[in-house]
């Protein structure tokens, strides 16, 4: 049996993230048939705990939920890890929005009000 898939999820299946580790933080680079098209920088805070303090999707790539696939991503492949976030910028403001929307049931979220927003947390259950 033939399976056909759309144009998109195509393009879904050719991007992957390549994952940096060092003791004071984590970068993503979110890549396209090899190119980078994004990244994620994260420091941490206390044990496995890390915020992240920068990311960036290329235009052309944003809207195709990369930024949500590489958190999930990062989460499965270490599920000991809890990310924080504050927001910083509308693009960040939208992208995390849209990533608690669709949060599967065993990721959990916490949130801290703070004089400067809202710090967010996910985690695996």
């Amino acid at each position: 049996m033939k399976y056909l898939i759309t144009e998109r999820q195509y393009r879904l299946l050719k991007e992957e993230i390549s994952v940096d580790y060092d003791e004071f933080s984590i970068e993503v680079d979110i890549l396209h048939d090899g190119d980078k098209v994004g990244y994620m920088i994260m420091e941490k805070e206390k044990d496995d705990e890390y915020t992240i303090v920068d990311a960036k999707i290329e235009p052309d790539y944003r809207g195709r939920g990369l930024y949500q696939k590489s958190i999930m991503e990062l989460l499965e492949q270490n599920p000991e890890l809890k990310i924080n976030s504050m927001f910083r910028s509308e693009e960040a403001n939208f992208a995390w929005r849209a990533l608690m929307k669709k949060l599967p049931e065993h990721i959990g979220l916490r949130e801290k009000k703070y004089d400067e927003g809202i710090l967010y947390q996910i985690y695996m259950k």
